[in-house]
């Protein structure tokens, strides 16, 4: 009745048209056809949820045969033949046709092929008698149906259920959970083998009867969106994207084909590069940015329903949604063709920023670049990115949160056209790029306690120190081909304790050897390092090791000059 009230304000002709029942999970599986609306989500409950839907079904069994447990609501609707949509719920019922699937793999295994086969058609798959066509007793959405048909459904000796694999993430979930339900039916088993076979039955009694969920029936589509809006499935609630496709949808009207086309395809596309169940929320956000304005994740959903007010506006954001979600994967993946027009240096550039620098916040910055600086910007944008980055690690100041607000507002400014350049953003983001007396300041007594970052750094320095062209751009390299040394040691002994530990992350303490180098110098004093760092192919190695002597006032000194190269090596505008 609580959410009759919450709707009726809005929604009051259409919600006295809800229908409530009270229902099983078996009964629901063994007497409908049912099938997930297209637009829903994939079969999304990890091994946890599975685990705790089992242990309450068990614990509410060993209660008693009088014992029930409500599982919460299905929310329904019907398509144009009136077939039953489940709106909400699939997770639930998805679940426990596996577990039912388990029991009659059971009867199978045991050779008791006659009561497999009745239970298989009463509650999984029947056949229809004029057409001889087998009917599964539920249907999942469009990425998951075809997998759950044959990993789920299909008979255990079937030569396609052997062979098939998971195509898509959910899929990989789908088999985690029948592989759960298969050791639970294990379990129930092997208490007592003898008694097996009542044992099942009694939890398949226990489905039928007492496992009972509200079952809603409502008119239409739209309202069902709107109610899915509130209600969640056990354990797992929604997210602001499963909230806004369906947002989306209600909005669409009679252009629902159109917007789940955008929908799906986005998807598809994202599926490429990542797991879309993080993925997803970030990329909408990121584009939101991008776009329209700075927002935390926790608002995402109800910012853009208020500035998504029409169902032009739906289409329109579906449409962008789908259309930029390849050139967000490409800025996640930098070796994407999208970058093959580009100059090297811009492929190089992405590398660094996804894989070491690992700079979150600049995403929705970089796909206002790709998609609205001139090829020619792209070029340059990209390298002066990376370098503001490492200006930032270095020199931190004003937050992150600040610093992706400016970026934000940068992002937005190059959609309007009001910034076309590398020059004019460099401009509208000074306040956040360190200008170079702070950068060399910060540079002069860095710590840095990533060793991968510590290696970027010095080779980039090495490089520059060698006088090569654009050295920022050294690859990743293979810690296992180059080491970081640290000079002096933690056992140091030949300064107090506390300047030690002070000095032993400055960069300027830090020195690349080859890997079979630094293995055999380790924690030895300086006189014994000082031949291996003289004979290393590393010009600033080389140089730590002709000095008669090394502590905490030469590693000041070293990490002076190497700012005086950091400040060429990263420029706000690379030459």
């Amino acid at each position: 009745m609580i959410l009759v009230e919450r709707h009726h304000r809005t929604m009051s002709s259409k919600i006295e048209q809800l229908e409530f029942g009270h229902e099983s999970l078996g009964k629901a599986l063994k007497e409908r056809r049912l099938y997930v609306d297209v637009n829903q989500r994939s079969y999304a409950w990890e091994a946890e949820h599975v685990k705790d839907l089992f242990s309450d079904f068990e614990n509410v069994i060993s209660q008693g045969e009088h014992a029930e447990h409500f599982l919460g609501s299905i929310i329904a609707t019907s398509d144009s033949n009136g077939k039953p949509k489940i709106v909400d719920g699939q997770q639930r019922l998805a679940t426990t046709a596996m577990f039912l699937a388990a029991i009659r793999d059971h009867f199978y295994s045991i050779g008791d092929t006659e009561r497999a086969t009745a239970f298989n058609a009463q509650y999984l798959v029947s056949t229809d008698l004029h057409t001889m066509e087998l009917l599964p007793h539920l249907n999942l959405n469009g990425f998951d149906n075809d997998y759950f048909r044959k990993r789920v459904l299909l008979l255990p000796d079937d030569p396609e259920r052997k062979s098939v694999l998971p195509q898509h993430p959910s899929n990989e979930l789908i088999d985690a959970a029948a592989t759960l339900a298969a050791k639970q039916v294990k379990s129930i088993v092997q208490v007592n083998p003898a008694s097996g076979t009542q044992r099942l039955m009694g939890w398949v009694a226990f489905l039928d009867a007492r496992a009972k969920v509200i079952w809603v029936s409502v008119p239409d589509d739209n309202t069902a969106y709107v109610i899915f809006e509130t209600m969640n499935d056990r354990g797992l609630r929604l997210s602001a994207a499963d909230l806004l496709k369906n947002y989306l949808l209600a909005q669409s009207g009679d252009r629902v084909a159109e917007v789940q086309q955008h929908w799906f395809g986005m998807v598809g596309v994202l599926e490429a590069v990542g797991d879309t169940r993080e993925l997803l929320v970030t990329y909408i956000r990121h584009l939101w940015i991008s776009r329209e304005e700075h927002t935390k994740e926790k608002d995402l959903y109800d910012t853009i329903k208020k500035n998504t007010n029409s169902k032009q506006k739906s289409i329109d954001l579906a449409a962008s949604l789908f259309g930029e979600a390849k050139t967000y994967s490409a800025i996640i993946n930098p070796g994407d063709d999208h970058w093959n027009p580009y100059r090297p240096e811009v492929r190089k550039s992405v590398e660094l920023l996804t894989d070491l620098l690992g700079v979150e916040q600049l995403r929705p910055l970089l796909l206002s670049v790709a998609n609205s600086f001139s090829k020619d910007e792209i070029n340059s944008a990209l390298p002066a990115i990376v370098n503001w980055s490492v200006r930032f690690l270095v020199s931190g100041g004003l937050g992150s949160g600040v610093v992706e607000m400016r970026y934000a507002k940068a992002a937005q400014e190059i959609r309007r056209g009001v910034i076309t350049t590398t020059a004019g953003l460099a401009e509208a983001l000074r306040e956040v790029i360190p200008a170079d007396s702070n950068f060399y300041a910060d540079f002069a007594k860095a710590r840095v306690s990533k060793n991968a970052i510590a290696r970027y750094y010095l080779r980039v320095l090495e490089q520059q120190e060698r006088g090569e062209k654009e050295p920022q751009f050294i690859p990743n390299d293979d810690p296992n081909e180059i080491n970081l040394e640290h000079v002096m040691t933690l056992n140091w002994t030949n300064e107090p304790e506390d300047v030690v530990r002070a000095h032993y992350r400055r960069l300027g303490n830090m020195v690349l050897l080859q890997a079979t180098s630094n293995s055999t110098i380790g924690n030895s004093p300086f006189a014994q390092k000082q031949p291996t760092l003289i004979g290393s192919e590393f010009v600033l190695t080389r140089a730590v090791g002709q000095l008669p002597d090394w502590n905490s006032a030469l590693i000041g000194q070293r990490q002076d000059r190497l700012a005086g190269l950091a400040l060429k090596a990263w420029p706000i505008l690379p030459r």
